[in-house]
C-alpha cells in the first residue's frame, strides 16, 4: 500500500513540477535562460521540443524526489551529490540573474520599496543561502566561523557582480543573504538536536531516521 501511495504522490508531484516549469519558464525563468544562453536564446527558447524537454526534466526530478521522500529511501549518490549541485546552481543564479547591470547601493532603507515592488527578489536573496547554512552546520563548523565565512562569500559574490557587470553591490542583498545563511545553520542545528540522521539501508540506499 505504501508503495502505491508513493507512486501516486510521485505522479502528482511530477504534474505540479511540470505546471510549475511552464509557469516559471514563461516568466522569470525565461529571462534567466535568455541571459544564460545569450544570442542563441531565441532559437532555443522558441523551440517547442527544447522547452518540452526542459519541462519533462523538471517533472521527472520532482517525481523522483517525491517518490524517495514518500518511501523514505534515498539514493546515497544523490544525497552525497546534493550539496555540490546546490552550490553550482546557487552560484549560477546569483551571478547570472542580472547580467549587464552594474551599480552600488548602501541605502538599507530601500528594503521597504523592494518588499513592496520586488518581493520575489528579496525572498530569493533571503532563502538562496539557507541550504549553505545547513551544509556548514552538518560539517560541524562553529557558528562564529560559519557566519564569518558567509559574510566573506557574500562580499566576494557581490564584488564579482559589480566588477563583471553582473548586478548591483547591494547592502540589502548582503544582509538578507547572511540572515538566510544563519537561519539555515540553526535549522540544521535544530534537526540534528532532534536526532535526525541518514541511516545506511543498503550499499546504494539510505533512509532518514531519528536517533534513539
Amino acid at each position: 500500500m505504501r508503495r502505491l501511495l508513493s507512486i501516486i504522490f510521485a505522479v502528482l508531484a511530477g504534474y505540479v513540477g511540470f505546471r510549475f516549469s511552464i509557469s516559471f519558464f514563461g516568466g522569470i525563468g525565461y529571462n534567466f535562460l535568455s541571459l544564460l544562453i545569450g544570442e542563441h536564446s531565441f532559437s532555443l527558447l522558441g523551440n517547442p521540443a527544447f522547452m518540452i524537454t526542459i519541462h519533462a526534466v523538471v517533472a521527472l526530478c520532482a517525481s523522483g524526489i517525491a517518490y524517495q521522500v514518500a518511501m523514505n529511501r534515498y539514493l546515497t549518490i544523490l544525497v552525497k551529490a546534493a550539496p555540490a549541485v546546490y552550490i553550482v546552481l546557487a552560484f549560477g543564479l546569483i551571478m547570472l540573474k542580472s547580467r549587464g547591470v552594474q551599480g552600488v547601493n548602501f541605502n538599507f532603507a530601500d528594503v521597504g520599496d523592494i518588499l513592496l515592488w520586488q518581493p520575489a527578489t528579496f525572498f530569493f536573496n533571503l532563502f538562496i543561502l539557507v541550504p549553505l547554512g545547513c551544509i556548514f552546520r552538518t560539517k560541524a563548523v562553529s557558528v562564529g566561523k560559519s557566519i564569518i565565512a558567509a559574510i566573506l562569500i557574500v562580499l566576494v559574490c557581490e564584488s564579482l557582480q559589480y566588477v563583471f557587470k553582473l548586478g548591483i553591490f547591494d547592502v540589502i542583498d548582503i544582509v538578507s543573504n547572511v540572515i538566510g545563511f544563519i537561519f539555515g545553520f540553526y535549522l540544521a542545528d535544530a534537526l540534528i538536536e532532534f536526532g535526525l540522521q541518514f541511516r545506511v539501508v543498503s550499499e546504494h540506499v539510505c533512509s532518514l531516521t531519528r536517533k534513539k
